[in-house]
């Protein structure tokens, strides 16, 4: 008995410290739709990769995408025919403080998937994969959904790429590429930029 009144002692004294430490600000909560039966589809269907020392000083404007992908700022690939990849939901990295509190989440790890299955008749997917896999974490890597939906880009990279050959030829070669980076607590918002549809990301 006495066990328990402890415990029921504690959890409320706990809420109330919690509640009284917190700033009113935490409280604003953002404006947000009710009742909206809009979806979006998923797939990533392209990436791109953004030179570092040289972020977007507006990723909305097209004439900037033009600039960067003129001066080799800007290199990637979109493909919904070929390419498909995904973001799953990150792992959490956790710690404890205090016996009795329950672990905090202090970052989170993503790991972006992709595979490419495009060729062409020089190779040049070996270069480009290639030269990523020894380079890729100068560069700051983003993705591309099939409804133009824009994620990143994103910093402080690690990315893995090679090639898949499967063992019958009726399946394909391709190139899987994981793409890993550690950010705080928050959700990815993507920006929509239908400009992106026809637009070459390489020089």
């Amino acid at each position: 008995m006495l066990a328990i009144m402890l415990s029921e002692a504690h959890k409320i004294q706990g809420a109330k410290a919690d509640c009284e430490d917190c700033d009113e600000e935490l409280f604003d909560v953002p404006p947000y739709a009710y009742g909206c039966n809009d979806v979006k589809p998923g797939g990533f269907a392209g990436w791109f990769m953004v030179k570092c020392g040289a972020p977007f000083v507006d990723i909305s404007d097209p004439l900037e995408w033009d600039t960067k992908i003129a001066a080799g700022e800007v290199k990637g690939i979109f493909d919904p025919k070929l390419i498909r990849g995904s973001l799953p939901v990150p792992d959490r990295n956790t710690v404890s403080v205090g016996a009795c509190g329950t672990p905090q989440t202090i970052s989170k790890t993503y790991t972006a998937n992709l595979i490419d299955s495009g060729r062409d008749e020089n190779d040049t997917r070996y270069d480009l994969y290639d030269y990523i896999d020894k380079y890729g974490d100068l560069w700051n890597f983003g993705f591309i959904t099939c409804a133009f939906d824009v994620y990143g880009p994103f910093s402080n990279v690690t990315v893995e790429v090679d090639e898949n050959i499967p063992e019958t030829n009726s399946e394909v070669k391709d190139f899987p590429m994981n793409v890993s980076w550690i950010a705080g607590k928050g959700v990815n918002k993507p920006i929509s930029l239908p400009f992106l549809e026809g637009l070459k990301l390489t020089n």
